[in-house]
Parts: C-alpha cells; sequence; structure tokens
C-alpha cells in the first residue's frame, strides 16, 4: 500500500511540473475562469433581481408566535414577501402551485418548549426548484431562532443574577427585531460570487479530456509500457492521475475564490463549507476524468466528449446561466448534474448564510458522482492502456 501510494504521488508530482509547463493549460485552467467571471460580473453588476414570496405557517397559538407572525407579515422588503398560509398541507400545495417559494413553521408548543432544556426547532418547507426562495426563507428562519436563543440566554443570566424574569404577557409585547433584506447578487450578494463557481466548474469540465488525452498518448508512445516495467501498478498509474485532477481543480478554484474576493468583493459564505466543497467538487472532476478516459477510443474523441460533457453541464448545471436565472425545466434537470449540485452547495454559503453541515447533501452526491465516474475508469482503463 505504501509502495502504491508513494508512486501514485511520484506520478502526480510529474504530471503536474509538465503540464504547468503548458501555457494554454495555464489559460485554462486559471486565467480564463477569472477573466470571463469578472466580464460577467460586471454584465450582471446590477445583480439578478428576484421576487421572493415565503409563506408562515403558525402551528403555535403563543404570544411570542403571533409576535413573530405580526412583525414577519407586516415588514416590507424590495422583492420578499411572507404571507401567512393556514397549515402544512396548504403550505405544500402553495409550494407546489408555485404561488410561495418556501414556507416556514413554526410548531404547536414552540414557546412552551424553549423553557425547557430541548427546545423545538422551527420547520422549513422549501422546494429544490427554487432556490432562491429557499435561501431567503432560511436565512429568515435563521435570524429568527438566534434573536429566540439570544433571549433564552438573556432569562438565563437574569435568574443567575437573582433578576426577575418578564412574564408571559411582558414578553408578548416585545417587538421582535427581525429585518427582511433583499438577497440577491448586487447587494449582499456580488455576482461573482454567483458566477465565479459556476466559470470555475466549466473550465475544470474542459480540462477533463486533458488526463484522458494524456493516458492515450503515453499509450502510443509506450510510455505506459515503461512506466510499468519500474514496476507501477495500474492502480498507482490511475491513482496519481486522478491526484493530479484534484489538486489542479483545488488550485484553480481556491485561486478563483481568492481573486474575486480581492478584486471584486465575493463573498463565498462559510470557508470551511466552501473548502470542502472545492475539495469534493474536484474529486468529483478526478471521477469524470476516469470516465471520460474509459470511454474515449482516441484522443480526439477524448476532447470531444470532455467538451461535451463541459457546455452539456454547463447550460443544465447553471455554470453559464446563474440557477435563479434558469426556467423550472431546465432548473429541475440541473439536478441531475454535479456542477448542479455545487452551485446548490454555493447558493446555501453565499445567500442562505449557510455553514458546512449544510451543504453534506450536496457533497454526498458528488461523491457518489466520484465513485461511480471512478470505478467505471478504474475497471475498464487497466485493460485499454496496454500497448497495441
Amino acid at each position: 500500500m505504501f509502495r502504491t501510494l508513494r508512486a501514485a504521488l511520484l506520478i502526480t508530482g510529474t504530471d503536474l511540473k509538465r503540464r504547468l509547463r503548458s501555457r494554454s493549460f495555464v489559460i485554462q485552467a486559471f486565467v480564463g475562469p477569472l477573466v470571463l467571471a469578472t466580464v460577467i460580473s460586471a454584465a450582471f453588476a446590477g445583480g439578478f433581481g428576484v421576487d421572493v414570496t415565503v409563506g408562515l405557517v403558525t402551528e403555535d397559538d403563543s404570544g411570542l408566535a403571533t409576535a413573530l407572525e405580526r412583525r414577519l407579515v407586516s415588514g416590507t422588503a424590495d422583492g420578499v414577501e411572507v404571507v401567512p398560509v393556514a397549515d402544512r398541507r396548504a403550505a405544500r400545495r402553495a409550494i407546489a402551485d408555485e404561488d410561495i417559494g418556501a414556507a416556514i413553521v413554526i410548531p404547536a408548543g414552540f414557546e412552551a418548549s424553549l423553557a425547557g432544556p430541548s427546545p423545538m426547532s422551527v420547520d422549513l418547507m422549501t422546494d429544490d426548484g427554487s432556490v432562491v426562495s429557499g435561501a431567503v426563507a432560511r436565512a429568515v428562519a435563521n435570524a429568527f431562532v438566534a434573536r429566540v436563543n439570544a433571549g433564552r440566554l438573556a432569562a438565563i443570566a437574569l435568574v443567575a443574577a437573582g433578576q426577575p424574569v418578564p412574564d408571559a404577557a411582558a414578553l408578548q409585547d416585545v417587538d421582535l427585531p427581525i429585518a427582511l433584506d433583499q438577497v440577491a447578487a448586487g447587494d449582499e450578494i456580488s455576482p461573482a460570487a454567483s458566477v465565479g463557481p459556476g466559470m470555475g466548474l466549466l473550465f475544470l469540465f474542459l480540462t477533463v479530456g486533458l488526463v484522458a488525452r494524456s493516458l492515450l498518448e503515453e499509450r502510443r508512445q509506450r510510455v505506459l509500457d515503461r512506466i510499468r516495467v519500474a514496476p507501477v501498478s495500474s492502480r498507482a498509474l490511475l491513482l496519481g492521475k486522478a491526484l493530479g485532477v484534484v489538486v489542479i481543480g483545488c488550485v484553480s478554484l481556491f485561486t478563483l475564490w481568492g481573486a474575486t474576493t480581492v478584486l471584486l468583493g465575493a463573498d463565498w459564505g462559510d470557508p470551511l463549507g466552501v473548502v470542502a466543497l472545492i475539495v469534493a467538487a474536484s474529486a468529483m472532476v478526478a471521477g469524470l476524468s476516469g470516465l471520460v478516459a474509459a470511454l474515449a477510443a482516441t484522443e480526439q474523441s477524448a476532447d470531444l466528449i470532455a467538451t461535451m460533457f463541459a457546455f452539456v453541464f454547463g447550460i443544465l448545471g447553471g455554470s453559464l446561466v446563474p440557477l435563479s436565472e434558469l426556467p423550472d425545466g431546465l432548473l429541475r434537470l440541473s439536478m441531475l448534474t454535479p456542477n448542479g449540485w455545487v452551485l446548490r452547495g454555493f447558493a446555501d454559503l453565499s445567500a442562505g448564510g449557510g455553514h458546512l453541515a449544510d451543504v453534506l447533501p450536496e457533497i454526498g452526491v458528488l461523491m457518489i458522482w466520484t465513485v461511480v465516474g471512478g470505478g467505471i475508469g478504474a475497471a475498464l482503463l487497466p485493460r485499454r492502456l496496454v500497448a497495441r
């Protein structure tokens, strides 16, 4: 195992040195995404205007729930509206009919549970096709939960100091300081934070064909046969190539993240979540590289398949057009693309104020793509890479 890993790392280092000497690769992996993200960000400098309607289901008849409903429904914000909904069933129907994009549910017994050690959670109902509405609803719910937790902490501090806790009647009259703001690119969310990840993924998909081309070229030139004489197993060879793709993907996306943050003022969200998504996305691209290499018969077909993946996934997955701007049909199809899941994760981090735990489902889907693509490549490539 140690020998295999050592050989794989040696192959990775050699492969990276060779690629970095290529100007076309540097332009494709680093310069291109940054330039295109800058151009598109400038084109959408006014922001991606959205109108979001969020439903509010109040199952709890307590004073706290009533005060929350009064504050949210009467609150005003450009493009954001909160409307009362009778119950969960009505909320599901309204979401299905696209009357609302998401719904916040205050469960029965919510206020009473705050006095115990395990308070109830505020529920969130969303639709996978309404990414922006779900992010707005999540942000509002998180703000409310944070406010409630602050109130519980204040009550505990008063009791610890020997002071009386305000009675229920007084708490009902408290005006909850919850404000609704438009959440859209060009305001809290810069266009670069929305476009940057998509451009980075698009160009990474274009590099997928380089792995297949490299393997096929080395097979034609019998370089792989000389490597095996070392001896180096097929497993070490494929692992080394895959690690090279992961490193390139991480460096490319990290460079884009840093450049858009410093130069364009983008905020991609929670750093831990961003790092995890970048690593998962790079691993997914490595898995697809193995799949393309297994499907391609010639170096030219490898380029063709990689280009097809890049633009089909780019159109359907939201890399070329932001997810919030896609029509409903394409928005649903984006769930079938790996970059669609990546961009949903970045939307949760940047627009919804999410953290690492919030993007674990997206990371899980990316790992499935990695395992399936890499597994097919690992099964088929050793036999196909024997020199003819």
